[in-house]
């Protein structure tokens, strides 16, 4: 989800649970009671929070992990993917494409064994759950898990997760997903503001990589309803995660304004929230145990996103990397250097085509890695060096999105 705050058609209301949720979850999952409120917190004081229940839970369910789809990067892999809704030619796969084909690309992560994982938010599907004067919003199991391996091979790891599209093109659906030992951390969007999502929306599961098997599931909206960390209106948008080097798990909301931290043994506590509503949007850790925040920025106003960089007890703002627009994550690069993905740059009718960029921030402001992109949104560096970034991530045809690669070892 890209507006965070937009896609307020109210085709996410609870009745349409029991049809849209992910079926075999629908039936078993049952998560745990919740939490107890915690203090919430803001970037100028100290958390205080105390232990909030687990939200663990391990139903007895399976996704089904399959490599049934595999595909070389080419232009006649993406025109397959190509939905029959697509009315106009997709464009060109770009030459440097490592991956292509997808519907709505968002965060990416490597594996230890060099494999890139990739998360598809989707393009809505056959059912129709709102009409509106632009046209129907629908929904539909078209959101995946797609995985290039090392050898270059495209295949389809974990199909048929849910996916919402609006008539504007804004899609609903998986957001990320992170290969840890022998799980998948999958990261599910959110709904509108004030309105609860389906099951199995808004929340993070851990996912065992050989059976699918379902191991861990978080709740991140009720966490939000029950605290409300930030003050504002309940709303709520699970984005991406990081690890702390204790294992920690954190989880950026970013309609919440706000990062969790979760263990097995404390469950979910508020770890820090922004009042100002500058929508975060990712996190990563230095090697001395600081970390860096992206935002969007408020209004997703030009020149109003940023990077923050905070001690490691999160207690200390160091510094802020500001006049950047719509940034979408951050990493830390092997070399130490701090990198990012600028969305794109507006003009007066709004967003313009292949404006979006790969940046190095810095005390002297921000250097282009790659730009003359078109809404560029997940960023991993790669075994070699290199970095890939999703491209054509919302707002664009099913199928026409890609992997690719830009800067060098």
């Amino acid at each position: 989800m890209i507006s965070r705050k937009g896609f307020t058609i109210g085709l996410m209301s609870l009745s349409l649970a029991a049809v849209l949720a992910l079926p075999a979850l629908a039936q078993n999952a049952t998560p745990e009671a919740t939490p107890e409120p915690t203090v919430a917190v803001t970037q100028e004081t100290t958390p205080e929070v105390t232990p909030a229940a687990t939200q663990e839970s391990t139903p007895e369910v399976t996704l089904a992990p399959t490599q049934v789809t595999t595909q070389a990067p080419t232009q006649a892999a993406t025109q397959a993917a190509t939905t029959e809704a697509t009315q106009n030619a997709l464009p060109p796969v770009p030459a440097n494409a490592i991956a292509s084909g997808l519907s709505n690309p968002r965060n990416i992560a490597y594996d230890t064994d060099g494999s890139l994982y990739i998360a598809e938010a989707g393009a809505g599907g056959a059912v129709v759950v709102a009409h509106t004067d632009q046209g129907d919003a629908t929904a539909g199991f078209s959101s995946q898990v797609s995985v290039v391996g090392a050898d270059g091979s495209q295949s389809v790891w974990l199909p048929g997760l849910t996916s919402f599209s609006s008539p504007t093109g804004e899609t609903l659906g998986l957001e990320a997903a992170y290969p840890q030992g022998d799980s998948v951390w999958l990261v599910f969007g959110g709904a509108a503001p004030g309105t609860p999502p389906p099951f199995y929306m808004d929340a993070v599961e851990e996912v065992d990589k050989a059976s699918g098997r379902v191991k861990t599931y978080i709740d991140v909206y009720n966490y939000e309803k029950t605290n409300n960390p930030d003050g504002a209106e309940i709303d709520s948008d699970a984005a991406a995660l990081a690890w702390g080097a204790d294992g920690t798990l954190y989880i950026i909301d970013a309609a919440g304004n706000d990062i969790l931290s979760w263990t097995a043994s404390g469950g979910l506590k508020t770890f820090a929230a922004w009042k100002d509503d500058p929508v975060p949007t990712g996190m990563a850790f230095a090697s001395d145990g600081s970390f860096y925040v992206s935002f969007l920025g408020t209004g997703i106003a030009p020149g109003a996103g940023k990077i923050e960089h905070w001690s490691a007890d999160g207690k200390t703002l160091i510094e802020t990397f500001s006049n950047l627009t719509a940034v979408t994550t951050v990493a830390v690069g092997k070399d130490g250097g701090v990198y990012a993905v600028e969305l794109a740059q507006f003009g007066a009718q709004g967003p313009m085509p292949n404006s979006g960029s790969v940046v190095e921030v810095s005390k002297d402001g921000a250097t282009t890695v790659e730009d003359g992109l078109n809404a560029p949104y997940g960023l991993a560096q790669a075994p070699d060096g290199s970095w890939a970034v999703t491209v054509n991530s919302t707002f664009a045809p099913p199928g026409s999105g890609a992997v690719v690669k830009v800067g060098g070892s």
